[in-house]
């Protein structure tokens, strides 16, 4: 089992619990000068997906990565950017956006666990690992960072990690018995450490 499950949770549950550090941060901003980085954004957006209509995905692109930039507190733009960066899978822009939404908005485990599964889709699993770690100190009983990060270590062949991992992934679901998909993220984990265990145990000399 070597995909990565679930990869995009509605960006809302970012947009929510940020809600109160971005109102205050652009607060502070004067409306004018406030109302002047919404209209380049927009209009940037706007140009973005016009190109992508027309079937110019590299303009398109090139636009994106100016548009959360421009107006950092429009949450919407960035709802809307993440979204269509997804679609292309242009995961080493995402990283960018990602890094600069913990730069801007500080830490927060769904920022520290997007930023992994982009970091696992361009391969980088030793900067994943990271970004799991992260998003798993300040979300410990979140199944979804246990199951990333025990997968970030397998592609690295750090096995001993990887079957803590998926152990320990196997104490939060037994924590949490009404978790929706449960059952299935159970039968994942179990069947992890099983081949987990087999491997571990044909790299072990055999002593004569």
């Amino acid at each position: 089992m070597k995909r990565f499950f679930l990869i995009f949770i509605p960006i809302l549950l970012f947009i929510v619990s940020c809600q109160e550090t971005t109102g205050n941060q652009a607060g502070r901003i004067d409306p004018q000068i406030k109302a002047r980085m919404k209209e380049e954004a927009d209009a940037l957006l706007r140009l973005s997906e016009f190109h992508f209509e027309h079937g110019y995905a590299s303009y398109g692109l090139e636009g994106l990565k100016r548009v959360f930039m421009k107006n950092p507190y429009d949450q919407k733009a960035f709802e809307r950017v993440t979204k269509i960066l997804a679609d292309e899978e242009d995961w080493a822009t995402l990283v960018d956006f990602y890094n600069y939404a913990i730069d801007k908005y500080g830490a927060h485990p769904f920022l520290y666990r997007n930023l992994g599964i982009c970091y696992s889709r361009l391969g980088k699993y030793d900067f994943a690992v990271n970004s799991f770690r992260n998003a798993m100190a300040m979300e410990s009983t979140n199944p979804e960072n246990y199951m990333y990060l025990a997968q970030a270590y397998e592609k690295l062949k750090m096995l001993e990690e990887a079957y803590s991992t998926w152990n320990l992934l196997l104490i939060i679901l037994d924590r949490l018995p009404g978790l929706e998909n449960a059952s299935e993220i159970h039968a994942i984990a179990e069947n992890r450490k099983r081949e987990l265990e087999r491997s571990m145990s044909a790299s072990i000399p055999q002593s004569r």
